[in-house]
């Protein structure tokens, strides 16, 4: 299965040194090159900065929005009507929102 992570989940996993619990729940985990960018942040918490900087091999390649959507839409463990992707990839495209 893949699970997209976003910053929250990881950083605070992170802090309480269990992050190594999602690959053991989900396998697969991705992240919008954004987290990664947040992570890295320098009001980031050096444990969080110091996880950043040498991502795990079970963090699946840094991708992003699009990717990560795409990636849902064509997974066979989540369900969830084509039409939503279509609408979510439609908008993350034009973000000033439907035309």
């Amino acid at each position: 299965m893949l699970v997209v992570s976003d910053t929250s989940p990881l950083n605070y996993l992170i802090l309480i040194k269990s992050v190594d619990v999602l690959p053991s729940l989900y396998g697969r985990v991705a992240a919008p090159r954004m987290v990664l960018r947040e992570l890295l942040d320098p009001e980031a918490p050096p444990p969080v900065r110091d996880w950043a900087a040498r991502p795990p091999s079970w963090l699946v390649g840094l991708i992003d929005l699009a990717s990560a959507l795409t990636s849902l839409r064509t997974s066979t463990t989540f369900h969830a009507p084509n039409a939503l992707f279509d609408q979510l990839l439609r908008n993350f495209a034009n973000p000033k929102g439907p035309a």
